[in-house]
């Protein structure tokens, strides 16, 4: 069964909703459902919100004293499972930061969902309301947009262009490395 964009954008937000509220076997429900295991387009949805979420808590600079309280947070909720990792989860918000962003190629990409919504589980209220959170997904989505185009700016990029950004308008050609 193939779902529309509106209709695996409505089963996201769902699932979101529902993770972030603490209802975790209604999120497993809406996850097995929309078969969202293992999606590309879940990871960047979940990044996205993640990153929305930690800008809109921390704000554009990183303060060490609150993110230390989170990692300590992190650690007493999750104590008892030897599998989780307080330091990861801190890196991926350091990352979101430009500190470090090398540190997630030190996470397994398959572990980095787990600390994302560990993030997001601690720093967001379960009873914000509906229109808060339609909100908070609304930016997200435009956060999204703005890290894909700017992705496609990206100096690493460069070579799979026939121009580098702004040689029409110095009428300097970029020479392609082909």
């Amino acid at each position: 069964m193939s779902m529309s964009h509106d209709e695996i954008t409505a089963a996201y937000r769902a699932h979101a909703k529902a993770r972030l509220r603490g209802d975790t076997a209604e999120a497993r429900r809406l996850a097995d459902q929309a078969r969202m295991e293992g999606r590309i387009t879940h990871l960047i949805f979940t990044t996205t919100l993640f990153g929305e979420i930690v800008l809109d808590h921390f704000g554009d600079e990183l303060d060490r004293t609150a993110l230390a309280a989170l990692t300590k947070r992190l650690h007493q909720r999750h104590r008892d499972d030897d599998r989780f990792h307080p330091l990861k989860a801190e890196a991926m918000v350091k990352a979101m930061f430009d500190q470090r962003p090398q540190v997630l190629m030190e996470i397994a990409q398959a572990e980095q969902p787990t600390y994302m919504w560990a993030v997001m589980e601690a720093l967001i209220d379960p009873g914000e309301s509906e229109e808060a959170m339609d909100e908070r997904f609304d930016l997200a989505e435009q956060l999204g947009r703005e890290w894909l185009a700017g992705a496609f700016e990206a100096p690493s990029l460069a070579h799979w262009r026939t121009t580098a950004p702004g040689a029409a308008a110095s009428g300097r050609e970029e020479v392609n490395p082909e």
